[in-house]
């Protein structure tokens, strides 16, 4: 459990750095181009942060069957 945690834990820490590079892309710039780079790169980084919490969602299954004395 407590791993899980600190996966979403730094997931939250990813998304919340994904935010403020478009802020500060926002603020920055009014080059679209750079603008749609930048917006490929997060969706690139969410879609990854996505498979990840997929992952941690398996394991945090395992663990409540396992609590549960579903699986041994």
């Amino acid at each position: 459990m407590g791993s899980i945690a600190l996966g979403e834990a730094a997931l939250a820490h990813v998304i919340n750095a994904e935010g403020e590079k478009i802020q500060a892309a926002i603020a920055n710039t009014n080059d679209v181009d750079k603008m749609i780079e930048v917006n490929e790169s997060v969706r690139d980084t969410l879609k990854q942060v996505n498979e990840v919490e997929q992952t941690l969602l398996a394991k945090l299954q395992l663990v409540v069957e396992f609590v549960r004395g579903e699986r041994t």
